[in-house]
Parts: structure tokens; C-alpha cells; sequence
């Protein structure tokens, strides 16, 4: 089975061992009471506990372990990576998430033209970043609410809004992003 990163402890909060937990990738809303989690400071090397109560906030979650009574043993956590097995994940809050998306077709949303496809899944721990093959180069995309608008999974089709900036990140192979007058044609 496959761990998955679902983020960083940071402090705690109050004394009775609750733990702030930051770099929760983008789609982690929920995790049920009584899901077994491991951290540590990689996959190698983590202790398993159980989420007793997850709270999603809008910098991460604050969460309660059962095995952990107090800020003395919460503090132990901090700066130590949380991992999750990814079929723990699967409820219809978090399903998005872990979906292959690799080969479907990037559109944008604003005008419906193709950018290109998807040729790989990044998971890094703030978001996900898909790396899109474009015409003009490689496009990273991060995945993250303001960015990805939907994903349609029987058409294999995503779309997606350029935020500002976004194509000027196009790499086209040669460690060199491309001029800004050769991206905005493709905004439009």
C-alpha cells in the first residue's frame, strides 16, 4: 500500500495534545476518527497514531491523536511529517485527490481552447502540480481550488483558469521560460 503526505506538524494548541497541521495538500478536507496515521520525519522512519478529530481550517487542520493526552507528547510531534495510507483517503470528500490524471486534456475555461495534456502528477506537500505539455513547452499547474475549475474524468478533460503569471512559467526544455509576448497569444 501507498502512503501519501497529508502534512507537517507545526505547534500545538491548548494543553490536552491537539497539534496544528500545516502543508495539508489541496483536496484533504476530512479524515475520519479512528483512521491510523504515521509520522516522522520521512516514510522511513514514523510511529503510527490515531486521528481521534481532524478539524480542516483554512491553513491546515488542527487534529487530535488518541495516543497523545498532553502538550508535553504533542510537542514531541512538531516539525515531523504526517503520512496516511491513501485508501484511508477514499471518501467522496477527498476522491478527487488521489484520481489518475495523467494524458487528459487541458482547456482553458475563460475562451475553451486547448493548452495541452497532462504529462505527469507532481504531489508536493502545499498542493499538487500537474506538468502539462503545451506547444510552446512545459507548463507546471498547480492544483489548487482558484486554478483548477473541473476535471471530467469519463472525457478525460480538465479545465482550468490562467491566474496571471501562470504561462510565463512555460519551460521549453532548454532551462529558458518563454518571452511574454509568446505567451499571451495563448491567453487569449
Amino acid at each position: 500500500m501507498s502512503q501519501s503526505f497529508v502534512g507537517t506538524i507545526t505547534n500545538t494548541k491548548g494543553f490536552k495534545g491537539k497539534v496544528y497541521v500545516s502543508d495539508v495538500p489541496n483536496g484533504i478536507n476530512l479524515v475520519n476518527k479512528g483512521t491510523k496515521v504515521n509520522i516522522g520525519y520521512s516514510t522511513s522512519f514514523t510511529k503510527q497514531y490515531t486521528i481521534e478529530k481532524w478539524d480542516k481550517i483554512s491553513t491546515g487542520a488542527v487534529i487530535l491523536l488518541q495516543e497523545i493526552t498532553s502538550d508535553n507528547l504533542a510537542k514531541e510531534l512538531k516539525e515531523n511529517a504526517m503520512y496516511i495510507e491513501e485508501t484511508d483517503l477514499n471518501d467522496k470528500e477527498n476522491e478527487e485527490y488521489f484520481k489518475d490524471v495523467s494524458n487528459f486534456e487541458v482547456f482553458n475555461i475563460e475562451n475553451g481552447k486547448k493548452i495541452g495534456y497532462i504529462l505527469e502528477v507532481w504531489e508536493l506537500p502545499a498542493n499538487n502540480v500537474w506538468l502539462v505539455d503545451t506547444e510552446k513547452g512545459d507548463l507546471p499547474v498547480p492544483v489548487i481550488n482558484d486554478v483548477v475549475k473541473s476535471i471530467n474524468y469519463n472525457e478525460q478533460k480538465v479545465e482550468i483558469f490562467l491566474i496571471p503569471g501562470l504561462m510565463d512559467l512555460i519551460d521549453n526544455g532548454k532551462g529558458e521560460k518563454q518571452d511574454k509576448d509568446d505567451n499571451e497569444e495563448e491567453i487569449d
